[in-house]
């Protein structure tokens, strides 16, 4: 990772909501991260599967590192999720984010989230508003 992008792993993992979620950023490039997190029995739904928000969390942040991963500021302005398979405890979930389209105002992403033995767990597709960028 380049300094920048070590700055954005530094700063999503110091995020309060990221500790809670015990989030960690794996991997940040233009327009792509991997950001994985391991599946605790503390984020279970009544029904011991886990719930759909820490999922979302997920896939959140690794959608913030991968579109922040140039220099400048951009903000979600929307975030679409498709719960595929449930999680179980115990479960080490990766969430990459990867760049579809970029432009001067706006940039769309697709994420997948997977569990660690490859199954398909989630997908989202997230755009953000690119607020400014750097020169």
């Amino acid at each position: 990772m380049d300094d920048y992008s070590l700055e954005i792993k530094n700063r999503i993992e110091n995020e309060t909501y990221a500790q809670i979620f015990k989030l960690k950023v794996e991997e940040i490039k233009k327009g792509y991260s991997k950001v994985t997190m391991k599946d605790t029995k503390e984020f279970d739904n009544m029904f011991s599967i886990t719930q759909g928000v820490a999922i979302f969390s997920l896939v959140y942040l690794a959608f913030a590192a991968a579109v922040n991963s140039y220099k400048g500021v951009a903000v979600a302005i929307n975030v679409n999720i498709n719960y595929i398979k449930s999680a179980i405890a115990g479960d080490l979930l990766t969430a990459e984010a990867s760049q579809i389209s970029r432009g001067n105002k706006t940039s769309s992403y697709l994420i997948n989230v997977k569990n660690d033995k490859d199954e398909l767990i989630a997908t989202s597709q997230a755009l953000a508003y690119i607020k400014n960028t750097e020169k």
